[in-house]
Order: C-alpha cells, then sequence, then structure tokens
C-alpha cells in the first residue's frame, strides 16, 4: 500500500478494497477496470467534494507504476534529526513547520543529499543513525505541471555541535531544536503527510 499526498488530500494505493472512509468524502477507483484514468485522477484533485481516493488494483506494482507516471518526479531526501537531549531539530518555511529536506543532485546518493541539505538549511551536522529510510509521496505543483516528489526519510543524531541557523535565502524562517511533544503539536498543524512520518519515527 501507498499514501501519497496533495493538499488536504490523501490517496492510498492499494491491492483491495480494504480501507474505507465512514466519511462520504472518499472516492474508489478500480484500476483494472477504469477508463480514462489520467483523467478520473485530475478530476479528484481539483474536486472540493472528495478529500479521499481509493485506486485498487491486483497489481499494485503496476498500479504504482502508472500512478506515478502520470507526474513529472522528483527525489528528494531529509532527516528526523535528534540531539544530546533527544530534541527534535526542525524548521519553519512559508509559515508551516516542517524538517529538513531537499532535492537530490544528479548522481548524488540519497544519505549525501540528507546530510549535506539540512546542513545547508539548518547549519546542523548530522550523522545517520538508520540506513533504511522511511518515503512520503507528495503531489504539488512545480512550474507548469504537477509533480510527485518521493522525499526518503533518515533518522539522524546531530554529530559535531554547531548552532541552528535558517537558510533565511531559501525562505526559511526558523531552525530550532524542539521536544517531542512540541514536534507533534507543530506537525499537527502542518502537512498530512508529516504526520504519518513523525507518529512512524516515535513509534
Amino acid at each position: 500500500m501507498y499514501k501519497v499526498f496533495f493538499k488536504n488530500k490523501e490517496i492510498i494505493l492499494t491491492n483491495r478494497k480494504t480501507i474505507f472512509y465512514t466519511e462520504k468524502k472518499t472516492q474508489l477507483i478500480d484500476f483494472d477496470a477504469v477508463d480514462h484514468f489520467r483523467q478520473k485522477v485530475t478530476i479528484f484533485l481539483r474536486s472540493k467534494k472528495y478529500h479521499h481516493l481509493i485506486i485498487f488494483s491486483e497489481n499494485v506494482t503496476q498500479l504504482k507504476k502508472s500512478f506515478f507516471g502520470l507526474f513529472f518526479q522528483i527525489k528528494a531526501a531529509g532527516g528526523i534529526v535528534f540531539n544530546s537531549e533527544k530534541e527534535i531539530l526542525m524548521i519553519k518555511k512559508n509559515g508551516y513547520w516542517d524538517f529538513p529536506k531537499g532535492k537530490a543532485e544528479k548522481g548524488e546518493k540519497l544519505k549525501t543529499t540528507a546530510v549535506r541539505e539540512i546542513k545547508e538549511e539548518t547549519n546542523i551536522n548530522a550523522v545517520l543513525t538508520k540506513d533504511k529510510p522511511y518515503k512520503t509521496y507528495h503531489i504539488y505543483h512545480y512550474h507548469d505541471e504537477l509533480a510527485i516528489k518521493t522525499t526518503y526519510w533518515y533518522e539522524m543524531k546531530q554529530g559535531k555541535k554547531s548552532k541552528p541557523e535558517p537558510e533565511k535565502k531559501e525562505g526559511i524562517e526558523k531552525a530550532k531544536w524542539v521536544d517531542k511533544e512540541s514536534a507533534i503539536e507543530k506537525i499537527d498543524k502542518s502537512f498530512l503527510s508529516l504526520k504519518y512520518l513523525l507518529a512512524y519515527i516515535l513509534k
């Protein structure tokens, strides 16, 4: 199963109709029987009526390939960084709290991207503590088209100590360490995909 986010909308790609929402703002698409797949997805993204879309298929691998193929694809990487006091590194950008991340450069390894972006955006030196990333998928407007960004999130710890400093030229307003409770509170008012990410890291 894959969860993809667009603004306040949630799209689930799954192999069976096992997930249902009790509210009426959910739309279902049978990928194996549907015609005009691109059109139906586009209508959902533009719709103000539906907030959830469940697309199901017997072959989820093919479903994911076809769905992602509808969009320009971007890879990014970032991290959830803890300091010695178990505080979490957060940034505030464009009015929303987030975790440091950025696009991968051509030929760059994703782990390298994550460490580099954290340093650039916050001035914090980060060291990986787990090799396996948590992936989030997010659709957004990129130039004149819609793109889907796959972000690889790594769990990290602070390396050589330095003071958080926001990269203001990139629109980052704040960079700071916050305790777990504050992180949960800030993310609750931010992007839905980050709620799943933080819950996974803190479980």
